[in-house]
């Protein structure tokens, strides 16, 4: 075996620096239409333990699309449910009859007290009983599947101007969440679709899954978020094991000599705390393997793990607050110099990570701006 390269010291450093190889093939097609000719790269089966999920049919690239799917169903997400449950059949009937039995398909929320609530509205409703099943179940599902499209519009006192819009895809509902997801997805950049992209190489067989939630709380913290889904997560994750991705990312440089055949586990540096350690670790393994498309997504989780540090610690320490953000801005704008190279300027990748360094800017200003620091 070779030597081992230094460690990367600075996980900000200037990305256009690095030498990158495209290893694995380049991305998917960034095309917006769903061409109904080209195959999902992944099945819907059985998941041990979370009912259906989907499962990767190949091998998928880090940075490859592995779906593009247009919105089925919308809903403004008025503030009672009696015009969210009328604005939702309105739009129901409108659906062929094959996409309302997907629909219906979907799972349903079994909170039993949003139950009795959704057939109290329905109660209002001069139809049969048939139809309310019908349309209790429905909106059963879409409490338990929707993605926000669009934000309610507000005032700064919290004043809504305009409600925001839900919606429903009858593909992407069935990813199933991980708080280590596998894929990053968006339904804002590009209007009624759901774009979801593949963060790391990822074999056949695997499970293919999204985070439902912020995943950079606590476990307890996450967990008690879930149950709003009706679920107990047990991902690797939340269950303390070593997460495979990082062991195949191990492996790999051991295998091409890039660590020390004895290389273990995460090291963690001086008063560090395992999140910041384990992305740290990503971005110095994916930039030892020379993986770009996975080094941006690698690049991303860290800045946003500092954006939701700085977050908490705001109230408390505004000063090193401010220093995670600026920490934060950097990295992410490495994925945003680093995405437009290997995935172009246009891609939906690009302008969500750009939209999360936009958004650090302004936190930034407004410690600035509120807290008197220089």
């Amino acid at each position: 075996m070779a030597d081992a390269q230094p460690p990367v010291g600075n996980p900000g450093e200037d990305p256009v620096d690095v030498v990158m190889e495209d290893v694995g093939g380049a991305p998917a097609n960034d095309g917006m239409d769903e061409d109904p000719t080209v195959p999902d790269p992944f099945e819907v089966r059985e998941a041990v333990g979370m009912g259906l999920g989907c499962f990767a049919t190949r091998d998928i690239s880090a940075g490859e699309r592995v779906l593009v799917e247009k919105c089925r169903l919308t809903c403004f997400s008025y503030s009672n449910r009696h015009d969210i449950m009328e604005d939702l059949i309105e739009n129901y009937k409108k659906l062929g009859n094959e996409e309302r039995e997907q629909c219906l398909s979907l799972h349903a929320s079994e909170d039993w007290e949003v139950s009795k609530r959704v057939w109290r509205v329905l109660n209002k409703f001069d139809m049969s009983i048939e139809e309310k099943e019908e349309y209790a179940r429905l909106y059963l599902v879409f409490e338990a599947n929707a993605f926000s499209l669009e934000e309610a519009d507000k005032l700064d006192d919290g004043t809504v101007i305009s409600a925001g819009i839900d919606g429903i895809f009858l593909k992407a509902s069935r990813f199933n969440h991980s708080c280590d997801p596998n894929l990053s997805y968006t339904t804002t950049v590009v209007p009624g679709f759901w774009i979801a992209t593949a963060t790391r190489p990822i074999r056949k067989g695997t499970q293919l899954t999204v985070t439902y939630i912020p995943p950079f709380p606590s476990r307890d913290r996450r967990q008690a978020t879930l149950q709003s889904w009706g679920f107990t997560c047990r991902c690797i994750r939340c269950e303390g094991w070593d997460d495979d991705y990082d062991k195949e990312l191990l492996e790999a440089c051991r295998l091409q000599g890039l660590v020390p055949e004895e290389a273990e586990g995460i090291p963690q540096e001086a008063n560090e705390d395992p999140g910041h350690a384990r992305l740290r670790r990503r971005i110095e393994l994916t930039r030892k393997l020379r993986w770009p498309h996975a080094l941006v997504f690698a690049y991303h989780d860290l800045g946003a793990y500092l954006m939701y540090q700085a977050d908490e610690l705001l109230e408390e320490d505004a000063n090193r607050a401010l220093e995670l953000l600026e920490e934060s801005r950097i990295i992410i704008g490495n994925a945003v110099v680093l995405g437009t190279r290997h995935f172009g300027s246009n891609d939906s990748i690009v302008a969500e990570i750009q939209s999360e360094l936009v958004l650090a800017n302004r936190r930034i200003q407004r410690i600035h701006d509120e807290e008197g620091i220089a």
